[in-house]
């Protein structure tokens, strides 16, 4: 799938991805970083508007769709109701996207929420305060934005995250004002 992917990648294609977890749930929208084991997908919601930055491993999808009539809808509707997409989510990628991407939303101080051990839901929300080779610290924050505690999870368990989707965004805004 690695190969067919980065092709997918290297055209700037608009696709469906299905994870293994759940073929009736599935993302739509762009590759925007690609190594052998993850990608980080651009998800765009039903409505046509940015819905997060997936980083997902190559081996959970399943399947791929484009060209297809739920594609070009969902791209029209993004094209002239989305108006735009999110480019607060820029970053330079190497072979090691996972560390890349975990440096990078630390860095930004970006929330994040994580799936763990193969989950079809994200278990964690919160903040990176540090990554090593082995576990990421986090910052965990509740719905409401407030700080519930620091999380330490072993990386080898992160089946997929997420920054900037609603979920987080509002989650980050909740806690801004907290400093208020």
């Amino acid at each position: 799938m690695y190969h067919i992917l980065k092709e997918v990648y290297s055209k700037k294609k608009f696709i469906s991805v299905f994870l293994e977890e759940d073929l009736d749930t599935f993302y739509v929208g762009y590759i925007r970083g690609i190594s052998q084991n993850h990608i980080v997908f651009n998800a765009i919601s039903t409505r046509g508007y940015n819905d997060g930055y997936y980083l997902l491993k190559v081996d959970d999808i399943v399947k791929i769709s484009f060209e297809g009539q739920y594609e070009i809808k969902i791209y029209k509707l993004m094209e002239n109701v989305g108006k735009s997409t999110d480019n607060s989510f820029e970053f330079k990628f190497s072979e090691d996207l996972f560390n890349d991407f975990f440096t990078y939303v630390s860095q930004n101080s970006f929330v994040v929420s994580l799936s763990l051990c193969d989950s079809d839901t994200f278990n964690i929300t919160g903040k990176v305060q540090c990554i090593d080779s082995e576990v990421i610290e986090l910052n965990q924050l509740d719905e409401y934005g407030n700080n519930d505690g620091t999380t330490i999870v072993r990386l080898d368990s992160i089946t997929k995250a997420v920054v900037n989707s609603g979920n987080e965004i509002n989650i980050s805004f909740l806690e801004d004002l907290k400093g208020k």
